[in-house]
């Protein structure tokens, strides 16, 4: 279950860096149901908000 877990919040991680996409749509994409439960899911892995860490990690 880490490893799936891990797995995802990678792919997200990915999606916030790589792409435009609104966290809302990378959420369902990356098989959550809610923005608000893929974020704390998030801020737990990374310690940071999805937008906090796209602003960070953007690729130009």
């Amino acid at each position: 279950m880490r490893y799936r877990a891990s797995v995802v919040m990678q792919r997200a991680a990915r999606l916030l860096a790589q792409s435009d996409l609104p966290v809302e749509d990378i959420a369902y994409q990356v098989g959550y149901g809610s923005a608000q439960s893929f974020s704390r899911a998030f801020r737990r892995q990374y310690g940071l908000s999805p937008r906090e860490y796209r602003r960070l990690h953007a690729v130009a």
